[in-house]
């Protein structure tokens, strides 16, 4: 235990570098980053998947640096890297928020939202219930194992101390979002497209019948309507879960290429 304490001392600057990669990923991402998550929980597992990364990703020679300056530009280089992939991961889990907030605009619940500690604002009520859907599913495909063996392929590929400069990071990030935004819609389609049709019918049965108050028929049936197509959608929305996942890795793999080959 000594030799390993030892060790670390001699090569401390390496080991905080570890540390501030992991922790910027671990701590930014919308799975382990969450607000719920006490940061005593998120400390600890930031420093042991930092020190397992590094007793199996050892230094294998000597961080140059001239000075403390130039040591708080690598720790801000490691920190893009950390946060430029917990971005992607963020980006795909906001979905949700999106698709969410479409579906309740439809079926008139735009105005019951919840209170959302992971953003500190307000979230649609159907939002919260795919964005724990989608996380579960993640669980259940042991898609953390695979995020954190995607940053440990960062320390293989990508050294610590490694200068990063990728102004085109920027363009991959601004291509995952409009991916989110198709894939949200996608999601949400079949409640908008249920209620488009009721709109349709409202008007057809309205220049037929004007005795009928459309408002009062209209909004309850809207509800109910609504209600049954999104139940229809969760299991299909389940199934597609590892799609979209599939997805986000591989937006993440090319987020990490932009980042190397910078």
């Amino acid at each position: 235990m000594s030799a390993i304490a030892a060790d670390v001392l001699t090569h401390a600057d390496y080991f905080v570098l570890v540390i501030v990669r992991t922790g910027a990923l671990i701590y930014a991402s919308p799975i382990f980053g969450r607000a719920l998550v006490p940061d005593r929980v998120k400390l600890c597992l930031i420093l042991a998947v930092g020190a397992f990364f590094y007793s199996v990703a050892p230094p294998s020679g000597t961080i140059s640096y001239g000075g403390l300056l130039e040591f708080t530009l690598i720790i801000m280089s490691e920190l893009l890297i950390g946060f430029a992939l917990a971005f992607i991961t963020n980006v795909f889990f906001a979905l949700t928020s999106v698709a969410g907030n479409a579906i309740d605009m439809q079926i008139g619940f735009g105005m019951a939202n919840v209170y959302d500690l992971q953003t500190n604002s307000q979230s649609p009520i159907t939002a919260s219930l795919l964005n724990m859907t989608l996380l579960l599913v993640f669980f259940l495909m042991d898609g953390q194992l695979r995020l954190i063996d995607m940053l440990y392929s960062t320390l293989r590929q990508m050294p610590i101390g490694t200068p990063v400069f990728a102004p085109e990071i920027g363009l991959v990030a601004l291509e995952a979002f409009s991916k989110m935004f198709l894939t949200a819609v996608m999601v949400a389609m079949p409640v908008l497209a249920s209620g488009l049709m009721l709109e349709f019918c409202f008007g057809a049965i309205t220049r037929a019948v004007p005795q009928i108050h459309m408002m009062v028929v209209g909004v309850p049936l809207k509800l109910l309507v609504g209600f049954i197509v999104f139940a229809a959608i969760i299991p299909v929305y389940v199934n597609s879960a590892p799609a979209i996942f599939e997805d986000m890795f591989d937006w993440l793999a090319r987020m990490f290429e932009t980042l190397s080959n910078s």
